[in-house]
């Protein structure tokens, strides 16, 4: 069944032409935070697909993901996230309100943790807002995020979960804004049970450097990260590579 679900998802990474900046669980946004923001797709859809790697003290871990951005507003991801155990992450989120370089969204991420083995359900839920401004002169992006947990077995209510996102360009005028600065900090992880970064017990700082999404092709697009998870804590830290391929017919 792991093995499966595996080829899948390597089959998902290498079926279409993305577009997206993704979090670790596929989710347009930062490192972990999720932005309000959804990937533009024109009077079409736009379909992406990504690969993760993550490198930790449990071991290295992959997670590919696909990626639809519709006309609406609406984004939707599915991700694998396969080490010693394999997990299925399916998030959606919507955009309802944008006034004044400012953006609203509701999202969620539906898990199913350890796929035949305990088959445990899970859910994040939260609004998101995103804003536009410049920090020490630098165009900055920041996120404010607030939502739940829930997860099977667990008390009804079982984390309110919090987090901030900032993505500020690096020397814009030399670098024609092709590389971007990440940090976010929230107590929230990209999934459940996360192969690396665990933020179940406290808060966690994440840094990375961004290559934002440039052009390949007329309507191809492809964009890098390289992130540190959870850089101040005693264990749980954790390297990531992270690259998306976005495609609007």
């Amino acid at each position: 069944m792991k093995r499966t679900l595996l080829i899948v998802g390597i089959l998902l990474l290498g079926t279409a032409l993305l577009l997206a900046e993704p979090t670790l669980n596929g989710t347009s946004g930062y490192i972990i935070a999720p932005s309000a923001n959804v990937e533009e797709s024109g009077p079409k859809l736009a379909i992406a697909t990504g690969y993760s790697m993550i490198y930790g003290d449990k071991g290295l871990a992959h997670v590919p993901f696909i990626y639809l951005s519709f006309p609406i507003d609406i984004e939707v991801s599915f991700a694998v996230d396969t080490k010693t155990a394999t997990d299925l992450l399916l998030s959606a989120k919507w955009r309802f309100a944008e006034k004044r370089g400012t953006s609203f969204a509701v999202g969620a991420n539906l898990q199913l943790i350890e796929v035949g083995d305990s088959n445990t359900f899970g859910v994040q839920g939260y609004l998101a807002s995103t804003f536009r401004h410049t920090l020490m002169d630098l165009p900055t992006k920041s996120s404010i995020m607030v939502g739940y947990s829930w997860k099977q077995g667990t008390q009804a209510l079982s984390n309110i979960d919090f987090a901030v996102g900032l993505e500020t360009m690096l020397f814009p005028s030399k670098l024609k804004n092709h590389l971007a600065l990440l940090l976010d900090f929230g107590n929230i992880s990209y999934s459940l049970s996360p192969s690396g970064g665990n933020a179940q017990n406290r808060g966690l700082v994440n840094v990375g450097l961004r290559v934002p999404a440039f052009k390949l092709f007329p309507s191809t697009t492809i964009s890098f990260d390289v992130r540190a998870l959870d850089l101040f804590d005693h264990a749980g830290r954790a390297v990531s590579f992270s690259t998306a391929l976005t495609f609007r017919p």
